[in-house]
């Protein structure tokens, strides 16, 4: 993600982990472009939309 430095925020590095709701992964997972999920740090409210 972009650096915003007016907010203090460096941007994300790799390696860095983000929230991403349901419906963004869901999208970039239609375009190939969906980044790992760590399950163990997943409300299962979240999976339950995907399926």
């Amino acid at each position: 993600m972009t650096p915003i430095p007016e907010l203090d925020f460096a941007g994300l590095n790799d390696g860095d982990s983000w929230c991403l709701c349901a419906d963004r992964w869901l999208e970039a997972y239609q375009n190939q472009k969906a980044p790992y999920v760590k399950l163990k740090s997943t409300n299962i409210k979240a999976l339950e939309k995907l399926i």
